[in-house]
């Protein structure tokens, strides 16, 4: 792996799009020059050398960083030359600047944060380049006259069977030969593709792969952007802890208005408190059923599905627009636990009241003060491993080898989506629509029941540090 982190970049910013900047485009409700130095600042990248062709395109991205306060904190250096000079010019002006180590990253380029981890643990001789070798569906960029063998590139041989393309995917890690070799280069056609094929001669070019999900789109205009947002949008899905009903029903309500919000000036916390308010509607309309008005125990329960399907829009607008925050997190834990309750209170007293049951009435007030013992004692672990969300917490261990294997584990894995906030608000509101709100009442009883039996003898653990990662703070 690189022997040393490397916290400076040189990003090339002089590209254009439609007669602007391609880096003052918006991407994910962001200039993208700004997505860029945040997505590096997320790993610990904190010197930059931006250069630009001549002193208009140089004051259009001064002003982004300028605007962004979250960029204060990062040494910003922008490097000019002439309007219109060529990228072989402007690298070459950098090795004046530049010492070490850095990032070589194109900023007309829309990339997922997975090519940057993965040149930062590749190791690093002269230059790490990511690469899609064939027709990768999600990299644009020109094709390289060069081939892949193992995790290196190398001039392809006359007469050798065809490889299949390679195409730069327009983020690098680099050492000071790229600079010199810069330097040597100048005013060539293509510097950047001479540097390669000559320390590809070298064997000295490694890649790394971009892999399925991976992307690297181009932006030369508003196709492009599209494509660009619908791809971050799709970065934004939890595959390691979404159930069923998330996967393909609830995400995909929340990405459809993570995308009309992305571009408005709302922050995630209030999306955090109108969905909070939402839940506690739910609670309020079905604990004013009665026997003239029984139906408002299916409308409460279809308000509680909406705010489930709502409940990941904050997240996803903090993680796309760089918002995320402790106190957000827990923001969110603490209103999801608290409409839980609104509604359980509010569906307990209505149905009671629709059918002189007070048994119902009692079974959710039990079912309310279990639960709220078990919030606080995973509060109480939250607090000390410092995550604010339930998921850092598993109900199994977090194995590479297959899953759990205990007899005891595995019965509690295949349970374990009855546990999950989307499976159990919409089996609520289904049973509840059919007609049978007081058998989901008792199914609700008796699965509280079954999570604190889990946790009394199998108390729920934090998760693994490589599972953690991705699922709080994916994309950070």
């Amino acid at each position: 792996m690189v022997s040393h982190p490397i916290r400076q970049a040189l990003v090339l910013a002089h590209a254009t799009a439609g007669g602007r900047p391609a880096a003052a485009l918006r991407t994910g409700g962001l200039p993208h020059l700004a997505r860029v130095l945040l997505t590096l600042k997320r790993r610990d990248v904190t010197r930059f050398w931006i250069l630009v062709a001549g002193a208009g395109q140089r004051a259009v991205l001064e002003a982004i960083v300028a605007e962004d306060p979250r960029l204060a904190s990062l040494d910003v250096r922008f490097v000019e030359g002439p309007a219109g000079a060529d990228t072989g010019a402007l690298f070459a002006s950098a090795r004046d600047h530049l010492r070490g180590d850095f990032l070589l990253v194109e900023a007309d380029r829309v990339f997922s944060l997975d090519l940057l981890d993965a040149l930062l643990v590749a190791p690093l001789d002269g230059i790490t380049l990511a690469v899609a070798a064939g027709d990768h569906p999600n990299v644009d960029g020109p094709a390289l006259p060069l081939a892949v063998h193992g995790d290196r590139l190398a001039r392809g041989e006359p007469g050798a069977v065809p490889q299949p393309i390679v195409r730069n995917a327009g983020i690098a890690a680099c050492d000071d030969t790229v600079l010199e070799l810069a330097a040597a280069f100048a005013g060539r056609p293509d510097p950047l593709q001479e540097i390669l094929a000559h320390l590809a001669a070298l064997r000295c070019a490694r890649v790394v792969r971009v892999g399925p999900r991976g992307f690297s789109i181009r932006l030369r205009g508003a196709a492009d952007r599209r494509r660009a947002d619908a791809l971050l949008l799709d970065a934004l899905r939890k595959p390691e802890v979404d159930g069923p009903i998330a996967r393909y029903l609830n995400r995909n309500v929340s990405l459809a208005v993570t995308r009309r919000l992305m571009n408005v000036a709302v922050s995630p916390n209030a999306i955090t408190v109108f969905n909070l308010l939402i839940a506690v509607a739910a609670g309020v309309t079905a604990g004013l059923a009665s026997p003239a008005n029984p139906a408002l125990l299916a409308v409460g329960a279809v308000l509680w599905q909406v705010a489930s399907m709502l409940d990941g829009v904050d997240g996803e607008l903090a993680r796309l627009t760089f918002r995320t925050s402790k106190t957000g997190e827990w923001l969110d834990t603490l209103s999801d636990d608290i409409g839980r309750v609104a509604f359980f209170l509010g569906v307990g007293y209505g149905t009671a009241s629709v059918f002189s049951a007070p048994l119902y009435w009692h079974l959710m007030l039990g079912t309310v003060a279990i639960q709220v013992v078990l919030n606080l004692f995973a509060y109480r672990k939250l607090l000390e491993i410092g995550a604010g969300s339930h998921l850092a917490l598993a109900w199994t261990d977090d194995r590479e080898d297959g899953g759990p294997k205990s007899p005891l584990a595995r019965f509690f894995a295949r349970i374990e989506f009855m546990g999950r906030r989307d499976y159990y608000i919409f089996t609520f509101m289904v049973v509840t629509l059919l007609g049978f709100v007081k058998l989901a009442i008792v199914c609700t009883f008796l699965t509280t029941l079954i999570i604190l039996g889990h946790d009394v003898f199998r108390p729920r653990k934090p998760r693994d540090a490589r599972v953690l990662r991705p699922i709080l703070l994916r994309d950070e």
